[in-house]
């Protein structure tokens, strides 16, 4: 859409919701990933959008809208992790959410050991520190360049990189030692 800051300074209802359907979706995603509650995610991003309206005046660039609007929903993700200190819950997975379809040299039982391994995965992305799990979603979930992350999380490249392998590490330790949540944290 031509000229949507302009548009957005204006208030027009119309671009908000070409916004939020362009980016709604990535948006409560990583919200979910970060907070693990999918209420809480969703009300983050609408909360979020409601914020566009208040400081679109703060961006100039509009193609660095999409970085903005995550900036500002990581940046209230990490406002609710330390004010309520809550202890996150496991999110279930849900493998009718997964699209996983059986090649031809895949059998069911091959299916499930891969869901299996996915679960893992995400149950330990989950109980990473909210600073690992931070860069692990923007650079894996949204392929984000390690230049994006600096402009969304407003920390330093090589904090970033250093983060990145931490994360790695642990992930990889949890990962080959078969530790199930409960001994991960």
């Amino acid at each position: 859409m031509e000229n949507m800051l302009e548009r957005l300074r204006q208030r027009d209802e119309k671009a908000l919701e070409y916004v939020m359907y362009q980016y709604g979706n990535e948006l409560k995603r990583s919200a979910y990933l970060m907070v693990k509650d999918q209420q809480l995610a969703e009300e983050i991003v609408q909360d979020g959008f409601v914020k566009v309206f208040d400081k679109i005046h703060q961006l100039q660039d509009e193609s660095k809208l999409k970085s903005w609007l995550m900036t500002i929903v990581l940046n209230q993700c990490r406002s609710k992790i330390r004010t309520k200190r809550f202890r996150f819950p496991f999110l279930p997975f849900d493998p009718s959410e997964r699209e996983i379809e059986a090649g031809e040299d895949e059998s069911p039982e091959e299916l499930v050991v891969q869901m299996q391994k996915s679960e893992s995965l995400v149950e330990h992305i989950h109980n990473l520190d909210h600073h690992y799990r931070e860069v692990i979603i923007l650079f894996y979930y949204h392929d984000y360049s390690l230049e994006e992350m600096v402009e969304i999380t407003n920390v330093k490249k090589s904090t970033i990189k250093s983060r990145l392998r931490r994360a790695r590490m642990q992930l990889r330790d949890r990962l080959e030692k078969g530790e199930t949540i409960n001994e991960a944290t």
